[in-house]
């Protein structure tokens, strides 16, 4: 039975329904003769295409995999070629490739290369996101930005892709599509090096008359407070500028927050770490604050980070930190989660100014350790994000402070 989505009347009508609007504007031409059955998948590709961009509309970031997308923005059928079983080489479909792209932890049957997902780039701690992000952004300055592939189907025939761009085009490459635009230039090593380490700012000195226990982080910060790192492009409107001037901790205690140390999310940009330096210690305590943060949302209970405690002897010990339970986004109200409760974990409170030009409330979380070797120094403390599949949580855990109380 033929499907009603080959009908050209059909396709035409819903692609004048589109929104005049970034990638939705342009439909390639078919310079390059296609099969039926090509021309059925990049139909397919166009709707999930849509669907792409209508969540990136409605939750502000991209989906992290194509099964985020059903069923409300397209079906699960959408996300497989119609030719999977009964044309072209699947066994061929870029191997190295098929383990990180093509992967979905939902949806087994998906044969689509989403090339913007959550996965880490093979071998690096950098997303494909971040890779693909990047490409845009160097070909951008060549006025073709948008012709970086978002979807791409390798079920046809070796060495003949099919790829839907950025911006809506369609486009028949082989294996490598980057080999029109330079292909040494659009290389993770090229557009992704190491970053220095540095960040941009400094960090206010230290008040002299701060306790030991209240633990200088300066060396360990990437982020100053006078600037909004977690957004791009970057701006000096923050509301955790007042941490420095007003902070008015609402916890049990003090911290000396100068700074923060972001760690990465797979919605953040920029190249933040997976994991701190080492933080030194070299003190007792019986129970550890931790001023924490987070940008972007996460499932509610998802383990997102771990503290780390290292002892000369016992072993280290490691303690979880869950969104929902210990932490939130800074920007979520907790009376509107399932776990109200977090709201007296709050240890600091302040106010940024949304969209709607409201002053709304941004929170930070007092985040307690009872130590299980008290009367043993704590040589260093470790603070990381959770790495599962290679994929990191959609929400970055941010560290403020740290607190040790005798």
């Amino acid at each position: 039975m033929k499907s009603h989505y080959s009908f050209p009347w059909l396709v035409s009508l819903l692609l004048l329904l589109l929104p005049a609007r970034g990638p939705y504007q342009a439909r390639a031409d078919e310079a390059v003769a296609l099969t039926d059955q090509e021309r059925q998948c990049f139909e397919r590709m166009h709707r999930i295409h849509r669907g792409i961009f209508q969540f990136n509309d409605e939750h502000k970031h991209l989906p992290r995999f194509l099964s985020d997308l059903s069923p409300r923005y397209c079906s699960n059928a959408d996300l497989t070629c119609p030719c999977t079983f009964q044309a072209g080489d699947p066994a061929w479909a870029r191997p190295a490739l098929a383990d990180a792209a093509l992967h979905d932890p939902k949806i087994k049957s998906k044969t689509y290369s989403y090339e913007f997902i959550g996965r880490f780039w093979k071998h690096t701690n950098r997303t494909y996101r971040e890779y693909k992000n990047a490409q845009r952004e160097f070909l951008s300055r060549r006025g073709c930005g948008d012709e970086v592939p978002i979807l791409r189907c390798f079920m046809h025939a070796t060495n003949r892709v099919l790829n839907l761009t950025w911006g809506g085009k369609d486009k028949i490459t082989g294996e490598e599509w980057e080999n029109e635009y330079g292909h040494d230039q659009l290389t993770p090593a090229a557009l992704l090096p190491e970053p220095a380490g540095t960040i941009e700012g400094s960090i206010p000195p230290r008040r002299d008359t701060l306790a030991p226990q209240l633990l200088d982080l300066t060396q360990y910060y990437n982020a100053v407070l006078n600037k909004s790192w977690y957004q791009i492009p970057i701006s000096a409107e923050t509301p955790f500028s007042q941490l420095l001037t007003d902070p008015g901790f609402l916890g049990h205690g003090e911290f000396d927050g100068r700074g923060a140390l972001q760690l990465k999310g797979s919605y953040l940009d920029g190249p933040f770490p997976l994991k701190s330096e080492t933080i030194r210690v070299g003190q007792r305590a019986h129970r550890i604050h931790f001023l924490l943060g987070a940008y972007g949302q996460a499932v509610l209970g998802e383990k997102i980070a771990e503290i780390r405690l290292n002892f000369s002897d016992p072993p280290p010990v490691s303690f979880p930190i869950s969104y929902g339970t210990d932490i939130l986004d800074w920007r979520v109200e907790p009376a509107k989660t399932r776990f109200p409760q977090i709201e007296k974990q709050v240890g600091w409170k302040g106010k940024r100014v949304a969209e709607n030009d409201k002053a709304e409330p941004v929170r930070l979380y007092d985040f307690q350790l009872v130590n299980p070797s008290p009367n043993r120094d704590i040589v260093s403390i470790d603070f990381e994000v959770v790495v599962a599949d290679s994929i990191v949580s959609e929400s970055a855990p941010a560290l403020f402070g740290i607190t040790l109380e005798p």
